[in-house]
C-alpha cells in the first residue's frame, strides 16, 4: 500500500512538472508573438527580402564576373555567363570589319581583334555590364560593357583608334559621354582609323551599312547552299547570316 502511494505522489509530481514546462512555453510563444505584431515592419515581407535577396536579378549596372569562351572579332566575344557560353557585342561602338561580304577587310580590322584578344588574355577578371534598356539584340547576343581588370575595354578601343563610337540606342547610353570623349581624344591625336585619308565610316560604308539595314540579305536555304559561297561560314552581322543556321548560338553560322 505505501509503494502505491509513493507511485502516485511521483505520478503527481510529473504532471505538475510537465504542467510547468508547458505553461513557461506558451508564455513565450505569446511574448514573441506579439513583440512581431508589434513591431512596425511586416514581418512577412521582411522574411521575403532577406531570403528572395541572393534570386534577385543583377541591378543595372552592376559588374558580373565572366570568362572567355572564344574569340570572334574586335567587338564580339563569346563569355562563359550564367552557366552557359553566350555571345556578347560590346556597347555602344565597332571595330572595322575582317571579313565583310561587300566590303571585304577594313583597315585596322584584324588589329582590334587582336588588340580586344591582347586585352582580355592579360587580364586576370574580366567583367560584363549590362545598360538600362534591352539586353540582348536581334542576333541574340548579348550588349555589354566589358571590363579586363577594371577598365572598360569599349572605352580602351575607341581611345586607341580601333573602334568608333557607334549603335546609339537609347536608353542604352550610360556610359556614351565617356566613349564620345576617348573618341575626340583619339580623332585629335590621329590615332588608328583617324590616321586614315578616309575612315572606314565615311559615306561609302555609310551607304553599305544602310544597305544591310534595309534587309538586303543574301539568302540560302540551308548550310550546304551556303558554303557553297562561304566554304568557312559567316559570322552575325553577314548579309547571309541566319540565326536557325548558327546551331550553338556563338554567332557563326555554318562554320
Amino acid at each position: 500500500m505505501e509503494k502505491q502511494e509513493n507511485a502516485k505522489e511521483e505520478n503527481a509530481k510529473g504532471h505538475l512538472r510537465y504542467a510547468g514546462i508547458a505553461f513557461v512555453t506558451a508564455l513565450a510563444a505569446f511574448a514573441i508573438a506579439f513583440l512581431v505584431v508589434d513591431s512596425d515592419e511586416n514581418p512577412v515581407r521582411e522574411i521575403s527580402e532577406t531570403f528572395g535577396a541572393e534570386d534577385a536579378a543583377p541591378s543595372e549596372g552592376e559588374r558580373i564576373p565572366v570568362t572567355v569562351a572564344s574569340f570572334i572579332d574586335g567587338d564580339t566575344t563569346r563569355f562563359n555567363f550564367d552557366g552557359e557560353e553566350a555571345s556578347f557585342r560590346y556597347l555602344l561602338i565597332d571595330t572595322p570589319e575582317t571579313n565583310h561580304p561587300r566590303i571585304g577587310e577594313q583597315p585596322f580590322g584584324k588589329e582590334a581583334s587582336a588588340r580586344t584578344k591582347e586585352i582580355l588574355e592579360e587580364a586576370s577578371s574580366i567583367e560584363v555590364e549590362f545598360d538600362v534598356g534591352p539586353d540582348q539584340d536581334h542576333y541574340d547576343r548579348y550588349l555589354a560593357y566589358i571590363y579586363a581588370d577594371g577598365e572598360m575595354v569599349n572605352e580602351m578601343l575607341v581611345r586607341e583608334g580601333l573602334a568608333q563610337v557607334k549603335y546609339i540606342n537609347p536608353p542604352n547610353t550610360t556610359h556614351l559621354g565617356q566613349l564620345e570623349a576617348a573618341q575626340a581624344e583619339a580623332e585629335a591625336a590621329g590615332r588608328g582609323i583617324w590616321s586614315l585619308d578616309q575612315p572606314y565610316d565615311s559615306e561609302i560604308h555609310q551607304e553599305e551599312s544602310a544597305n544591310d539595314a534595309q534587309g538586303e540579305d543574301e539568302r540560302f536555304a540551308n548550310c550546304t547552299e551556303l558554303r557553297r559561297v562561304y566554304p568557312d561560314g559567316v559570322h552575325a552581322g553577314h548579309a547571309a547570316y541566319q540565326s536557325r543556321m548558327d546551331g550553338n548560338k556563338d554567332g557563326h553560322a555554318c562554320e
